[in-house]
């Protein structure tokens, strides 16, 4: 659910023993680091998203960058990331047993954020682990919704392969619409799914998001129509800010069309990108699928707020 941050330390472990997070150029990657309690943790676990060369355009004004342990785990292949997220996060977790870990989901990487929830789904080390998330006031649309179609990387995402029935001919998209058509329009079109259910966020951290995600939903539809039978499209909402509600929706959505081979795609907040995650570990017949622009300029891409989510899976 959505709280206010500065309400929000009660809501978090009194004591936190590790805080795990990621840096971006926007402000928002160390909001929630700086203004709770988190910054008091007992070891910090920053994941590294950039190069020597890029480095020094991230904003580390106001934290204590000597005392972080700067976590490198990405990398372009899945498997070799896999493995960098499972020697130096999840066995770091694993090894800590009943300690108190808050993971700010705000900037990792959609690919490393789904290795990370299957791994610790696999091993049972939900328990102690607090999600936290910084809601945008403001999205730089434009950025959002610049990329190239033709130079977009779609991959099936490590960790959930879904069980498909080789004799159903039947392949059911569910796609969570964000702000970017583009994207959208390549993953259908690649895709070719025989039905698509289109999610519309809800709850979203500012009351505009809506109106702009229903745009795109209806503009997403309309393309839709031209590539999939008439009456194949359906609509369902989902919440952008809490976990649990988006869950639910997601699996409901999922229940529907068990008599398909399912393929999701989450294009929305990482908390609904949580719940997909979720949700389809759950369901062995859901198959994960990521697509992300090639070339994308990622500066000045929102504008935090003073709005978070804080869950547990």
């Amino acid at each position: 659910m959505k709280h206010q941050i500065n309400s929000s330390d009660n809501l978090l472990p009194s004591e936190v023993d590790l805080f795990i997070c990621s840096n971006g150029f926007e402000e928002r990657w160390k909001k929630i680091l700086l203004t709770t309690h988190c910054k008091y943790a007992k070891e910090i676990y920053l994941i590294e998203r950039f190069n020597s060369s890029s480095h020094s355009d991230v904003n580390y004004q106001g934290v204590d960058i000597e005392n972080i342990t700067i976590v490198d785990v990405l990398d372009s292949d899945q498997v070799t990331q896999w493995n960098n997220i499972f020697t130096k996060i999840t066995s770091k977790i694993q090894s800590m047993n009943e300690a108190k870990v808050v993971i700010d989901i705000t900037c990792i990487p959609q690919l490393t954020l789904y290795a990370i929830i299957c791994q610790l789904h696999l091993l049972n080390l939900n328990k102690n682990i607090t999600f936290t998330y910084s809601g945008a006031s403001k999205y730089n649309i434009e950025s959002i919704s610049s990329s190239d179609s033709s130079i977009n990387r779609l991959s099936t995402v490590l960790g959930y392969p879904g069980v498909s029935t080789p004799s159903c001919n039947k392949q059911h998209l569910i796609l969570l619409v964000g702000f970017d058509f583009d994207l959208a329009k390549t993953l259908i079109r690649d895709l070719e799914p025989t039905s698509i259910s289109l999610g519309l966020g809800n709850s979203a951290f500012q009351g505009e998001f809506h109106e702009i995600n229903s745009k795109y939903l209806k503009k997403i539809k309309n393309f839709a129509s031209t590539q999939v039978a008439e009456g194949k499209i359906t609509t369902f909402e989902f919440s952008c800010s809490d976990y649990q509600d988006a869950k639910e929706s997601i699996s409901k959505e999922i229940i529907k069309h068990n008599d398909k081979n399912i393929v999701m795609c989450s294009m929305n907040t990482k908390v609904s990108s949580i719940a997909s995650a979720k949700s389809a570990l759950e369901n062995d017949s859901v198959k994960m699928c990521h697509i992300e622009p090639i070339f994308r300029s990622i500066s000045d891409y929102s504008k935090d707020s003073d709005m978070i989510s804080i869950f547990s899976l």
